[in-house]
């Protein structure tokens, strides 16, 4: 037994010596080949310096300990990390790693980085969000979801588990669709410099996150043409316009053409990009002429509105409100009041919608100064067919847009303390609209002076088409008793 302890010991001893000296074996091969050799000779130097490593190996034990395994499992990291052409196809949580060094071909490293911890990993670890280009390792995810659950830690948009790839499965993966609000930059290219200079106002467009080059290309020139130039190139850039947000910072790309981009015939647009349209350089009185200031003919307009109509409400529902310290948010992860911003929107829509217009609200400070409730009387205009609700979607665009088309309304009539309601409906046969006021029904459309009192409105979906078995009246049959 004594025996057995001090072999165990010596082989203790022996491998974190054995330790040592590949870690500082890692450092000066590293260092050696960086300073004397390009790319291809790193590669058979390291080939040299595996096979002596493997015959050193098998000639000292033909058993290998767990810490030894360690060493090795290092070894091949720094292998990995020397030579650009090598590929690593497991996991390297399992500690299984398989390496192939080759010639020539592509040389670009599988190794990437988590958005978050930053820590280096082979694609099989990442995890990539389809809709914009966050990857992520899954401690970090993990984290993200508990903390914001259902929501991506870097576009901060709404997503589902579904949304969520492994890095090395991702490529030709179409996310759903979904509309993004992408900022346009004019940029102008410097021949003494590498960088471009923006000029003129950015422009901001809507559109799919799926489209074709060509309708792409189109609106962009649309854009374009307050510069009296060529067109030379238009670009993905990220929201500074000096670099790529698709390349990672290390490639120091200045930013990708769009037609490098395509698939299928289509561009996948993601949160995170601009688009940089860019001139060659321009004369001085051009370039003045651009970045001159402009008095756009909506400053002649008055700012507030004669009459509200139901996209004024609606973006009112949709815009963000601020939690203060009279009204805080309690985080759930520090477990404190904070103060904070909320904004609502419509993840999808049903086929059925019915929008309620708050008429009535209660006021601190009321009619006569005292607090009470009272009816609000503006009047708010709607539309009677194609309203479009794409503008307040987070979620996917359903196929065919989000248009509806009215059926019904309710109005009200008077005060908070009393009044009469009455109602609007379009017969779903005749496509005729009436107004029912008790037993008095009359061909009326609710459109003009008709809309002031409304207050209740139902939409459906456009094109929807269901089937509608009205009640037939029945002969009423009676039996004579016998």
């Amino acid at each position: 037994g004594q025996a057995w302890c001090d072999d165990k010991t010596a082989q203790h001893v022996f491998s974190n010596k054995l330790m040592k000296i590949s870690e500082l074996l890692r450092d000066e091969v590293q260092k050696y080949l960086e300073k004397n050799f390009d790319n291809t000779v790193k590669d058979v130097n390291l080939k040299k310096l595996w096979k002596k490593k493997k015959q050193s190996s098998r000639q000292q034990s033909s058993k290998t300990s767990p810490e030894e395994c360690s060493i090795l499992s290092s070894l091949t990291s720094s292998k990995s990390d020397l030579c650009p052409s090598t590929t690593v196809s497991s996991s390297t949580s399992t500690g299984t790693l398989t390496e192939k060094v080759g010639g020539g071909g592509d040389t670009s490293s599988s190794w990437k980085s988590c958005n978050i911890c930053l820590e280096d990993m082979v694609d099989s670890d990442l995890v990539s969000h389809i809709h914009c280009t966050a990857q992520l390792c899954r401690e970090c995810l993990d984290r993200s979801m508990k903390a914001s659950p259902d929501k991506c830690p870097v576009c901060l948009a709404q997503c589902e588990d579904s949304e969520w790839v492994q890095l090395d499965q991702s490529s030709g993966v179409r996310p759903p669709l979904r509309m993004l609000t992408i900022p346009v930059i004019l940029m102008m290219e410097q021949a003494d410099r590498d960088t471009s200079l923006r000029m003129g106002h950015p422009r901001l467009i809507r559109v799919a996150n799926t489209v074709k080059l060509s309708s792409l290309v189109r609106l962009l020139e649309s854009v374009a043409d307050c510069v009296s130039g060529a067109l030379l190139s238009i670009q993905v850039v990220s929201d500074s316009g000096d670099w790529c947000s698709r390349c990672p910072g290390q490639e120091r790309c200045r930013g990708c053409d769009l037609g490098r981009l395509v698939d299928g015939g289509e561009l996948i647009l993601k949160p995170g990009d601009s688009i940089a349209i860019k001139f060659p350089e321009l004369e001085k009185n051009a370039l003045e002429e651009v970045n001159r200031t402009r008095q756009d003919q909506s400053m002649e307009m008055d700012r507030v509105k004669q009459e509200l109509d139901l996209f004024d409400c609606l973006d009112a529902f949709s815009s963000r409100e601020v939690l203060d310290q009279a009204n805080p948010w309690f985080c759930p992860i520090c477990r404190r009041n904070q103060t904070a911003t909320k904004t609502l929107s419509v993840w999808r829509y049903p086929d059925f919608l019915v929008i309620y217009l708050k008429r009535f609200v209660y006021l601190e400070r009321g009619p006569g100064g005292h607090a009470g409730s009272v009816k609000l009387d503006n009047r708010v205009s709607f539309p009677l067919a194609g309203l479009d609700l794409t503008p307040y979607l987070s979620g996917p665009l359903q196929q065919g847009g989000e248009l509806f088309d009215l059926y019904g309304a309710v109005c009200h009539y008077g005060s908070v303390t009393g009044g009469h309601y009455t109602a609007y409906a379009k017969h779903c046969q005749t496509q005729e609209w009436n107004h029912f006021n008790d037993a008095q029904v009359d061909p009326r459309v609710p459109e003009g002076d008709s809309q002031d009192d409304v207050y209740v409105l139902f939409y459906k979906r456009s094109g929807l088409t269901h089937n509608v078995n009205p009640p037939t009246a029945v002969a009423k049959t009676t039996n004579s008793p016998p």
